[in-house]
């Protein structure tokens, strides 16, 4: 518990293992309070709450419920109690006479933003484990009391299959000196859509020829999708005792950090909660790229020969596109700082996109070359033709990656030169 709050429980003669110990009892107790202003009284129940639901999280039926669980009732319970949370938040920062802006120095507020930011982010992840969906849905219940999720400043998501809905409040990955985020307002998310079906990835001799009348399935779109959520009631005007007592609807917007920066709530704009690290390590984790690099030189049987690439977000037309190819016996993960500083930093995060390419470096370099020149024309051709960032790319390649890059930008074809001369069998026996 805050010291605020602690503080608060002294008056009543209560410790904050008593309060846990009959919480009904000691709700009931702070709100008959009179004598406590109505805003520390606000924030203590919204800290009580989220301690109450995060309490109920650690019990062993609700650590082990099986995803997409129904009638378990430790989860509806924390459920119930992650939507208190966030309302006795929402109402100390934005219905209270004093506006945050007049208070942006005061601690307390930071930390029942906070508590607002937790609640959401743990209510949203619990109704999904409680609520089955492969595609965001319109709304979201707990009890009885409805949240209507708005797509219409995050699009990319409509369409979108959903695999899991992970919070990123407290991943950790090694090998990232630094987690690139934004402090603001909002829960922060990946949301990690459907993986791609598998395919043979046999070596096709002209990719292009091969490809003409269908996608290349190589090319691979953002799947590790950066969102930040806030909620608020739909109705502005509803009353405190509406919001508490939940007869106010509430909203739950989702936002691409990469495009957006604030969220108006109450006619005023307010900086959105960003993470743009966890995303790209979430990636790199669970593709475990940096491994089949090594097995790609050293095993000629390995199945990924054909190359690929990766986009690190959804695809930007007003963004350039950074492509990164890496060296002999390598993978993506030789650019995690470049990466992540290209992420952090504002200027670059705002004006370019990441491109990360893998191929096998088994190959000879020319084929290499001809492959790659394949997926990355099909792949610029699959955006937007006449955008800004399919006129005019970045191209970085590390060790034998600068090699391939310095080829590729050549502007001398070779290729009806180098096909006869290239004999798949002989090379791979």
């Amino acid at each position: 518990m805050s010291a605020e709050t602690t503080s608060l429980l002294k008056l009543l003669s209560v410790t904050p293992q008593q309060c846990s110990a009959e919480f009904e009892t000691c709700l009931k107790r702070l709100n008959t309070q009179t004598d406590i202003a109505a805003d520390e009284r606000y924030a203590a129940l919204s800290e009580l709450y989220l301690a109450q639901a995060l309490e109920l999280s650690k019990q062993h039926n609700c650590t082990h419920a099986q995803p997409h669980s129904e009638n378990n009732h430790c989860l509806e319970q924390s459920l119930e109690a992650f939507d208190q949370s966030l309302r006795y938040s929402y109402v100390y920062l934005f219905k209270m006479q004093e506006s945050p802006s007049t208070r942006v120095f005061d601690q307390r507020q930071m930390h029942v933003r906070t508590f607002y930011n937790v609640a959401l982010s743990r209510l949203i992840t619990t109704a999904y484990r409680t609520q089955p969906f492969h595609q965001i849905p319109a709304q979201l219940n707990v009890q009885q009391r409805q949240y209507i999720v708005n797509l219409e400043h995050y699009p990319e998501l409509k369409s979108k299959t959903i695999d899991r809905v992970q919070s990123s409040y407290n991943l950790n990955f090694s090998g990232f000196y630094q987690v690139n985020r934004q402090d603001g307002l909002g829960a922060e998310f990946v949301v990690v859509t459907e993986a791609d079906p598998i395919h043979k990835n046999d070596f096709i001799l002209d990719p292009i020829s091969f490809y003409q009348n269908q996608t290349n399935p190589n090319i691979h779109p953002a799947r590790y999708l950066s969102v930040t959520a806030a909620a608020q009631p739909l109705n502005p005007e509803s009353s405190i005792e509406d919001v508490l007592n939940g007869k106010a609807i509430f909203e739950i917007e989702l936002f691409n950090p990469y495009t957006q920066k604030y969220v108006d709530i109450h006619q005023q704009k307010y900086i959105l909660t960003a993470n743009y690290s966890v995303p790209f390590a979430y990636w790199l984790a669970e593709n475990k790229l940096g491994s089949t690099g090594y097995l790609t030189l050293l095993d000629k049987t390995e199945r990924l020969r054909m190359p690929h690439v990766y986009m690190l977000e959804p695809y930007q037309p007003n963004k350039k596109v950074i492509v990164l190819i890496h060296g002999l016996a390598s993978s993506p993960e030789t650019w995690v700082n470049l990466t992540n500083n290209i992420l952090g930093d504002k200027v670059l995060r705002e004006n370019f996109q990441v491109w990360q390419v893998f191929y096998s470096t088994n190959m000879p370099i020319v084929e290499s070359r001809y492959q790659i020149h394949a997926l990355l024309k099909q792949a610029f051709a699959q955006v937007q033709p006449n955008s800004r960032s399919a006129s005019d790319a970045v191209l970085i390649g590390h060790s034998m990656g600068g090699v391939i890059s310095r080829l590729l930008i050549s502007e001398h074809d070779i290729s009806e030169q180098v096909i006869p001369l290239l004999n798949y069998e002989q090379y791979t026996r």
